[in-house]
């Protein structure tokens, strides 16, 4: 009894200091010229939304694209964070603000959107299987609220080419990333949602952008020649 007492004990000693340890390594983390960087960035992102809501939608993207392939690796905690949700629910804020700026706009694709997100509601319930707990009802509804949230602040040709610069640039990062520990065969690295480090991965990241820039730049192209015109 006293020995097992006493490896109870121990076993409980050796725990609160490992959470010490965790909590010191993540301070000195927050403290550090990164944490310093991430924070001043997520500070300013923050005010730059509530200030203009059409700032939220990069940064939506912003944070959705590069959480897997940068943050999880770059900084933890910060991916530890439910950032994609507190940015969506900001950006939803900031547009009720500029309502005026901004009016409603609703057409038959946010209905369609919405709908299908309704089905995949039904089908859990119907299944017997609570709605919310599974990621796939999660997820249906974060991208439902972006494509509203996208139909009322993204409202101009230019804003779009903007959109879908910053997501193939955002994508370039990645696979130019990728590029780069596939060539140090950086490819054991030990983060199992860690998944822009394969030679797969790469050339997806390549065909989905791919036509898309090819699209952007051609169209720049051809402005470009009716203004010289």
């Amino acid at each position: 009894t006293v020995l097992s007492v006493d490896i109870a004990g121990a076993v409980c000693v050796k725990k609160s200091q490992t959470i010490e340890k965790n909590d010191e390594g993540l301070m000195e983390l927050f403290i550090s010229l990164r944490g310093i960087l991430i924070i001043f960035l997520i500070v300013v992102g923050f005010a730059g939304i509530l200030i203009k809501p059409k700032i939220g939608i990069f940064y939506i993207f912003l944070v959705v694209v590069l959480r897997e392939g940068f943050l999880l690796e770059w900084f933890r905690p910060i991916y530890d964070l439910h950032l994609p949700q507190i940015i969506i629910i900001l950006t939803l804020i900031s547009w009720l603000m500029h309502s005026r700026e901004y009016p409603l706009r609703f057409n038959k694709d946010i209905a369609l959107v919405f709908v299908f997100f309704l089905v995949v509601c039904v089908t859990r319930l119907f299944a017997g299987t609570p709605v919310f707990e599974h990621s796939v009802v999660n997820e249906n509804l974060r991208m439902a609220v972006v494509f509203f949230l996208v139909v009322q602040l993204i409202r101009t040709p230019k804003d779009m080419r903007a959109v879908l610069w910053a997501f193939v640039g955002m994508h370039l990062f990645l696979v130019l990333r990728a590029y780069y520990f596939y060539k140090i065969d950086y490819m054991d690295i030990a983060l199992p949602s860690y998944t822009y480090v394969d030679r797969n991965s790469f050339a997806n990241q390549l065909a989905t952008m791919l036509p898309i820039a090819y699209m952007l730049g051609n169209t720049t192209k051809n402005k470009d020649n009716k203004r010289a015109k």
